[in-house]
C-alpha cells in the first residue's frame, strides 16, 4: 500500500509534480478568557503547551498521526445534538477503503462523493483534472488538482490508489472478512441489577456482547451478520438484536445492486428519507451536503434506524436510474391500551433499543413498519449534473397517536404517512446547486437550497436557506438542519474557509433560524442564531493548533416561577485552545476549554482541560492512546462534549458535567498479520462531593464510574 505521511507541499514543475508531507504545528497566542474566575488554570495550560511545542520544533521529524481520524474527529466535535444518528458507518467505510483503495483514474462521481471525504466542488475539480490532463501517474500528481485542498489531497492519498505506481494490498475487487468479537462492562455495579432496590430491575446480567461478520469484495457482493447484547438484556433466547444483509453489484447491465435483509437508504437531501449518516454543522463549515452513499447494507448495532426487506438499483438507460426499496420492520415504540388490554395505538418510537427490564421488553417490537420507495433519476449532459423524483409510503400496525400536547399538534398521526420530492445537483462555472423540494401526505412543504462555490483558491463558501412549514410531516427525514426533526424551521446559513497560507486556515459559519410554532418547553415561536470561528495553523511535521469560539442564542421557556411561562433568551459561549505535536510515533494532544451559560440573569461556567499521550508506530504491533481530564462545570447546561479515542469503528463524544477528573487507556496489539487484540478502560471520578452517580436503574453509589471493553479482530 501507498504510504503517505502528513501534509502535501505543492511545487510546481511544469512535467512533473512531487510532494512534501507535512502535519501540522501549534499556534503560539496568549488569551484570557474574562468571564471566567479560573483563567489562572488556562493561562498555565497555555505556558504547558507553549513550552511543548517550543521544544518539539527541534525533534525529530515524525511519521503523521491518523490525519483521516483528525478529519472524523473534527466533523463530529459539533454532532452531540444529534448524535443518535449512525456515525460508525462513515469509519467502517473509510477505513474499508484504507484496506482496498479505490482506483483513482476509474472512480466515479459517484464514488468519489460515496467517499464523504470530497465536497461537490472537489470532485467536480478532481473530474476535470483526469479530463483534461489524462490519468494520473502517481497518487502524489493529487497536489496538482486545482482546487483540491491540502488536507483533502492527504485523506485521499489514503483511500484511493494510482494503478502500477506502487504495492497495493489489496486491489479494488480483492475480498476482505471482518470478525469481530467485543466484550463491554461497567465494573460498578448498578441499582437495576439489584433487584431488592429496583422497582423495576434489569432482568440480564452487566455484559454486554457484540459480534459482527462482515466479507466484502468490492463492485462484486457483501454479506454480513450482526449479533448484539447489551448490559442488562437477557441472554437466554439469544441475542437480543440480529441483523444481516447480503448484496451483489453489477449483477447485469440493468441491475447495478441489489440488497437482501438490512439496509439503509437516502434520496436526495434527505428531506423525506435518509436513515444514514447525517452531517450537522461543524468546523469543517462548507460541508453541509448530505452525499452518502444513496443504497447501503446495514451493518452497525443500532436498533432502530435500517430497514429490512429488498431494495435495488436499476439502471434502466445511460441517463435514467431507479431504485427501489420494500421494507418490513419491527421497531419499538410506546404502546397506548384500551380498557380491555387491547393494544390501541403506538404514543411514541423508541430509538434507544434497550430492552432490560419487564417494561421495555413489553415495548420491543411492539410495532410493524413497512415502506416502500422509490428514487428515479435522470442524469443531465454533464456527469455531475442530475435531477431526482422520490416517493416514500409508510404504513404503521397501529396508528400513532402523540399526546395532546400542544406542541405536538402537527406532529404525525396515524397509521399512514407519504411523502414525495424533487431533488437536484447542478454544476455551473464552478456553482454546485443542490437542494430539494419535498411535500407530505397533508400538503404541507419543505424544502432546503444550497451552493458550494471556490471563489478564490483560498476561499470557499457555502450558503444554505431551508423552509419546514410546521406541518410538514417526514418520519424518517434527516437533513441539514438546526433542529434534528424537520419541521417548523426557516433558516439561512453561511459558511467559509479562508486558507491565506498552506500553514494557516480561517473557517466560520453564521447560521440564523426561526420557529413559528411552539416546541418542547418553548411555549411561543422563538429563534435562534449561532457562530462559529476557528483559527488553525500547521508545521510541517511537528504540530498543529487551534483556536475556536463558539457561540450560540436560542429561547426557551423561563426557569423563574411566573404566572405565564414567558419565552426568554438564553446564550452559550464555547472557547477552545487546542494543540497537537508529534515526536516520532508519539502524538501529544493538549486542549482547554470554556464555557459560560446565561439566562434569566443568572450564569454558569464551565471547565474542561485535557493531555492525550498517543503512540502508533509502523515498526511495531503496539498502539496506544490515553488522556487525562480534569473537568470543572458548575451545571448540565454549561456542559462541555469532547471526542473520545475508542475501539475501531467506534467513537464517543461523553458530556463533561460536574468536577472531578476522566481518564481512559486504548491499548491496540495486532498479534499477526489478520489478528488484532484491543482493550480500553475509562474512569470518571467526580470530587463534587457527591455520594452516587446517575439516577433510577443506572444510579451507582459512590463517586466514580469504571468501564472495561475487549475486542478480538480476525481479518482475512
Amino acid at each position: 500500500m501507498t504510504k503517505c505521511y502528513g501534509y502535501f507541499k505543492m511545487k510546481r514543475d511544469k512535467k512533473s509534480k512531487k510532494i512534501v508531507f507535512q502535519p501540522k504545528k501549534e499556534q503560539k497566542t496568549y488569551f484570557q478568557h474574562p468571564f471566567f474566575s479560573f483563567w489562572r488554570l488556562f493561562t498555565a495550560f497555555f505556558v504547558i503547551s507553549l513550552y511543548f511545542n517550543i521544544t518539539l520544533l527541534y525533534a525529530q521529524d515524525a511519521p503523521n498521526a491518523d490525519e483521516l481520524n483528525q478529519w472524523l474527529q473534527d466533523i463530529l466535535e459539533n454532532q452531540e445534538e444529534t448524535s443518535d444518528f449512525d456515525f460508525n458507518t462513515i469509519f467502517e467505510d473509510l477505513y474499508f477503503r484504507l484496506q482496498s483503495p479505490l482506483n483513482i483514474n476509474r472512480a466515479t462521481a459517484t464514488e468519489l462523493s460515496d467517499l464523504q471525504v470530497l465536497s461537490p466542488i472537489e470532485v467536480n475539480a478532481l473530474l476535470l483534472h483526469r479530463s483534461r490532463y489524462g490519468d494520473l501517474q502517481d497518487i502524489y500528481e493529487l497536489q496538482a488538482v486545482e482546487g483540491l485542498s491540502i488536507d483533502k489531497a492527504r485523506i485521499l492519498s489514503r483511500l484511493c490508489y494510482v494503478p502500477g505506481s506502487g504495492l497495493i494490498l489489496n486491489r479494488e475487487t480483492d475480498p476482505i472478512t471482518n470478525l469481530y468479537l467485543k466484550w463491554e462492562r461497567d465494573l460498578q455495579t448498578r441499582r437495576g441489577y439489584d433487584p431488592e432496590q429496583a422497582s423495576s430491575p434489569y432482568l440480564g446480567d452487566p455484559n454486554a456482547l457484540y459480534a459482527r461478520l462482515h466479507r466484502r469484495a468490492p463492485l462484486d457482493w457483501s454479506y454480513g451478520l450482526t449479533l448484539e447484547k447489551d448490559a442488562g438484556e437477557r441472554l437466554s433466547k439469544g441475542p437480543d438484536f440480529i441483523s444481516g444483509h447480503a448484496m451483489r453489484e453489477n449483477v447485469s447491465p440493468v441491475l447495478d445492486k441489489i440488497i437482501f435483509g438490512d439496509y439503509s437508504t437516502r434520496f436526495g437531501q434527505g428531506l423525506i428519507l435518509n436513515n444514514g449518516f447525517g452531517i450537522g454543522k461543524s468546523s469543517y463549515t462548507t460541508s453541509i451536503k448530505t452525499d452518502a452513499p444513496t443504497l447501503r447494507p446495514y451493518t452497525s448495532a443500532q436498533e432502530n434506524i435500517y430497514f429490512r426487506g429488498i431494495a435495488a438499483e436499476l439502471r434502466l438507460s445511460d441517463r435514467w436510474q431507479l431504485i427501489s426499496m420494500l421494507s418490513s420492520a419491527s421497531h419499538d415504540a410506546n404502546v397506548l391500551y384500551d380498557d380491555s388490554g387491547r393494544p390501541l395505538a403506538v404514543s411514541s418510537l423508541q430509538t434507544i433499543g434497550l430492552h432490560r427490564t419487564i417494561n421495555e421488553i413489553e415495548d420491543q417490537n411492539s410495532l410493524q413498519v413497512s415502506n416502500v420507495g422509490l428514487r428515479l433519476t435522470h442524469q443531465l449532459p454533464s456527469p455531475s449534473d442530475q435531477i431526482s423524483f422520490n416517493a416514500l409510503y409508510g404504513h404503521y400496525s397501529l396508528p400513532i397517536q402523540p399526546s395532546n400536547t400542544p406542541y405536538n399538534q402537527y406532529r404525525l398521526s396515524g397509521d399512514q404517512s407519504l411523502n414525495i420530492s424533487l431533488d437536484h445537483n447542478v454544476m455551473i462555472d464552478g456553482y454546485n446547486w443542490f437542494g430539494e423540494l419535498a411535500i407530505s401526505k397533508n400538503g404541507a412543504l419543505a424544502t432546503t437550497q444550497s451552493i458550494i462555490t471556490t471563489l478564490d483558491p483560498r476561499l470557499d463558501l457555502a450558503l444554505n436557506v431551508r423552509y419546514f412549514d410546521r406541518a410538514y410531516q417526514a418520519p424518517l427525514s434527516n437533513s441539514f438542519a438546526e433542529s434534528s426533526r424537520i419541521q417548523d424551521e426557516q433558516g439561512a446559513y453561511v459558511g467559509l474557509i479562508y486558507t491565506p497560507h498552506r500553514s494557516w486556515r480561517i473557517s466560520g459559519y453564521a447560521d440564523f433560524w426561526q420557529y413559528a410554532w411552539l416546541r418542547f418547553r418553548v411555549d411561543a415561536p422563538s429563534a435562534g442564531h449561532e457562530y462559529l470561528l476557528k483559527i488553525e495553523h500547521y508545521k510541517k511535521r511537528k504540530s498543529r493548533s487551534y483556536l475556536q469560539y463558539r457561540y450560540e442564542r436560542k429561547e426557551e421557556n423561563t426557569s423563574l416561577e411566573t404566572r405565564i411561562d414567558m419565552v426568554v433568551p438564553r446564550s452559550l459561549h464555547r472557547l477552545r485552545l487546542h494543540t497537537e505535536h508529534h515526536v516520532g510515533a508519539l502524538t501529544l494532544r493538549s486542549r482547554a476549554e470554556l464555557s459560560h451559560f446565561t439566562k434569566d440573569n443568572s450564569s454558569e461556567n464551565g471547565l474542561l482541560i485535557y493531555q492525550d499521550v498517543n503512540y502508533s508506530s509502523l515498526e511495531y504491533p503496539l498502539s496506544v492512546t490515553s488522556r487525562i481530564a480534569y473537568f470543572d462545570v458548575s451545571d448540565f447546561d454549561s456542559r462541555i462534549y469532547a471526542f473520545e479515542n475508542d475501539l475501531l469503528y467506534e467513537y464517543s463524544i461523553p458530556a463533561y458535567n460536574g468536577q472531578g477528573w476522566r481518564y481512559y487507556l486504548n491499548l491496540r496489539y495486532r498479534l499477526s498479520s489478520p489478528i488484532m487484540i484491543e482493550g480500553r478502560w475509562s474512569q470518571t471520578v467526580y470530587t463534587d462531593d457527591r455520594e452516587s452517580i446517575g439516577s433510577g436503574n443506572t444510579e451507582i453509589s459512590g463517586n466514580k464510574l469504571t468501564n472495561v471493553k475487549l475486542q478480538l479482530r480476525y481479518s482475512f
